[in-house]
């Protein structure tokens, strides 16, 4: 198995939210995903002025069985679209690919 986490910082926190519930949308129509598991920190969850500003708004963890599957999910027109609406809303991100 291939775990791909993707971790997002958003120019405007409060984009973390819709692009939660977009990266969810793509379970069950991107076959090349096994498992999909995505959620804003709790410091913009919660937007509690006690908390901590995040270093990262977001995190994406998908996994996939093999490097082909990952490679599918990536080039998947669904994955595209969602990485178009993300694209000019991110401030930062950073990826690690591992086996599990």
């Amino acid at each position: 198995m291939i775990s791909h986490v993707v971790l997002m910082r958003f120019i405007e926190p409060a984009d973390a939210l819709p692009a939660r519930d977009l990266l969810q949308g793509m379970h069950g129509r991107v076959a090349e995903i096994a498992s999909l598991t995505v959620d804003v920190d709790l410091a913009v969850a919660e937007q509690g002025p006690d908390l901590p500003l995040p270093q990262f708004h977001l995190c994406l963890i998908t996994t996939h069985t093999s490097r082909e599957e990952l490679r599918g999910y990536q080039d998947h027109p669904v994955h595209l679209e969602a990485a178009a609406w993300l694209r000019p809303r991110l401030a930062g991100r950073a990826v690690v690919d591992s086996a599990v």
